[in-house]
Formats: C-alpha cells, sequence, structure tokens
C-alpha cells in the first residue's frame, strides 16, 4: 500500500497528467526488457523541474526507503 500513496503523493506534487504521461513511457520505452524501480524514480523525478524533483526524492526516502508508514494509513482511506 505504501507504493500506491507514494505515487498519490507524486500526483500531487508533478500533477497527475505527468505522472501518467511518464509511468505510460517508461513502460512504452521498456515492454520486454529489465528496468529497475531506480529508473523509474529517475524518470519520475526528469519529468518535472528542480524543486519538484527535490520533493520527489523527499517523498522516496519517506515512502520507500524506510519502514516504517510516514502517515496512519486509516486516515487516508476512511471508512
Amino acid at each position: 500500500m505504501k507504493g500506491a500513496f507514494f505515487f498519490r503523493e507524486v500526483a500531487e506534487v508533478i500533477g497527475v497528467d505527468v505522472l501518467d504521461r511518464t509511468l505510460g513511457a517508461f513502460y512504452t520505452a521498456n515492454v520486454g526488457k529489465g528496468a529497475r524501480m531506480q529508473d523509474l524514480l529517475d524518470a519520475i523525478k526528469a519529468a518535472t523541474d528542480s524543486a519538484g524533483a527535490d520533493v520527489v526524492d523527499a517523498l522516496i526516502t519517506e515512502w520507500l526507503r524506510t519502514l516504517e508508514c510516514p502517515v496512519d494509513l486509516a486516515s487516508l482511506c476512511p471508512p
């Protein structure tokens, strides 16, 4: 679930359309090839300006490179 919420946070920073185009282009370019998660993260950061890339870097650390979830997931998915 952390990965899904990471992408939601990224979309809020760089825009849903930018993230969608970037994911589509990345997967199209890598069909049938091996790609690392870092390659995808680099593509996302390249799709925005330096300020956006800095925020994405912070989100990467916060959501993907730490064991703990940065927020209470129950607050993100209310019943």
